[in-house]
């Protein structure tokens, strides 16, 4: 393999840094900021997804989902009937919740609007 195409697949899976003008990142832990529609939405997700309207009640049904779904088949049906997706999609979203949000730390960072 040439040296051009093994930086071309470095690129593309990530292992390589590309410079880019104003995205510098030093810190090993992202703290990434989203916008408030954004995170309305995902919050909104939680609260379908877990089924309950009490905070507390949502924190630990959401993250007792995010620990289960991957073994419990019955579980992603409930919440993809929840939320009103297919269980592909519903498999997808939990997937990237637990990556993001599988610690209550951030989950709570998450729900709890800071003023």
């Amino acid at each position: 393999m040439s040296n051009n195409k093994s930086r071309q697949l470095a690129r593309k899976s990530g292992g390589h840094t590309v410079f880019m003008p104003g995205s510098y990142v030093y810190s090993t832990e992202k703290d990434v900021q989203i916008s408030e529609e954004e995170r309305q939405c995902r919050s909104d997700f939680v609260s379908l997804a877990s089924g309950c309207k009490k905070v507390n009640l949502v924190f630990n049904v959401f993250l007792e989902i995010l620990e289960k779904f991957e073994s419990d088949p019955k579980l992603v049906d409930e919440v993809s009937r929840r939320i009103g997706l297919s269980k592909r999609k519903t498999v997808s979203k939990l997937v990237f919740y637990k990556n993001e949000y599988g610690e209550r730390a951030k989950l709570k960072k998450l729900l709890v609007k800071q003023w």
